[in-house]
């Protein structure tokens, strides 16, 4: 009887114990020893799981978390203008990718200045903007995504082998500074636009937010010390109203081709209906008005002959058409 006993205790010791996986996963319910979650929040081995959006295991392609354009978060969390999943008003909001967008953002919930986040000297795998170039001659896309198809290399392509226009302006001079408009609305929420400026000498980001680092102050600064915009071009002749005949028949529309009746022209330059293209910091279906003071966007466009470019100015040539 103490053989048997002795016996069965031994048995017990040596018996492996297993982990069974449960075939679905996410960033906080990983999958079993060896296996890696992937981006549609499936557990397995490979390429389709270890690659690319992986959640968690032995990742091997990009960051945990991360998300594009052809590359959704799961459980239908929003992809953020950054490339990072999430379900709140920074994720689901202006700029948004994919995911349940609302097209508008969450008013701050201070009045304290908002702070955009510290640029470093290297960005995530696929990541870019207008200072960090694609590998591969890629092109850097408007969301700050690297690519080669016309998503990526069409309307708003930062830089690389661009096709839908042209590239920002470069100079081999010191870099000019705008001015700060003459505008007396000052702004008391942290919010800012082309006639609400910052307080403080602050930067009015192009997302319309006020700050002081090169998020704000760079590429798309609308008014404030910014560092990243020429200075609107100055005329002597009365602007004459232009004509609204042209209308869109390829879905893109901007401050001088408007679309279709009853769709609106959203901040990225495409006709719909949705609050995507009819929400916060798009065009929506005001008639347009036209500017007198050199800036243009946000339903604000240029005497007739003149182009509004991607810096929001009015002008002619190659930087402005």
């Amino acid at each position: 009887m103490v053989r048997f006993t002795a016996l069965l205790a031994l048995v017990a010791i040596a018996a492996p114990t297993f982990v069974l996986a449960q075939g679905a996963c996410s960033a906080t319910s990983p999958c079993a020893a060896g296996q890696c979650c992937s981006k549609w929040g499936y557990c397995g081995v490979g390429a389709d799981f270890c690659g690319d959006g992986c959640q968690g295991g032995a990742c091997s392609g990009g960051t945990p978390g991360q998300c594009g354009p052809n590359a959704p978060c799961a459980g239908n969390l929003c992809c953020s203008q950054y490339g990072f999943c999430g379900n709140t008003a920074e994720f689901c909001g202006t700029g948004c990718q994919n995911g349940p967008c609302t097209g508008a953002p969450k008013p701050p919930t201070s009045t304290a200045t908002t702070t955009g986040p510290t640029p470093t000297a290297t960005l995530p795998n696929g990541a870019c903007d207008a200072t960090h170039a694609c590998a591969g001659n890629l092109c850097c896309s408007q969301h700050g995504f690297c690519g080669n198809t016309a998503e990526f290399c069409g309307t708003g392509c930062q830089n690389g082998p661009c096709t839908g226009g042209p590239k920002p302006p470069t100079s081999s001079t010191t870099t000019t500074t705008s001015t700060v408009p003459t505008q007396t609305n000052v702004s008391t929420d942290g919010k800012c636009n082309a006639n609400t400026i910052c307080p403080d000498n602050l930067c009015c980001s192009q997302y319309g937010y006020c700050g002081n680092t090169a998020e704000f102050c760079g590429t798309g600064c609308q008014n404030g010390p910014c560092t990243g915009a020429p200075k609107p071009p100055t005329s002597t002749t009365t602007p004459s109203v232009p004509t609204t005949t042209n209308v869109s028949t390829d879905g893109s529309c901007d401050a001088n081709k408007v679309c279709p009746a009853g769709q609106c022209c959203s901040q990225y330059g495409y006709c719909g209906t949705t609050p995507e293209f009819c929400g916060a910091g798009n065009g929506g279906t005001v008639p347009p008005v036209v500017s007198t003071d050199g800036k243009c966007g946000n339903n604000v466009i240029c005497p007739s002959g003149q182009c509004c470019s991607k810096w929001g100015y009015c002008g002619y040539g190659a930087g402005y058409c």
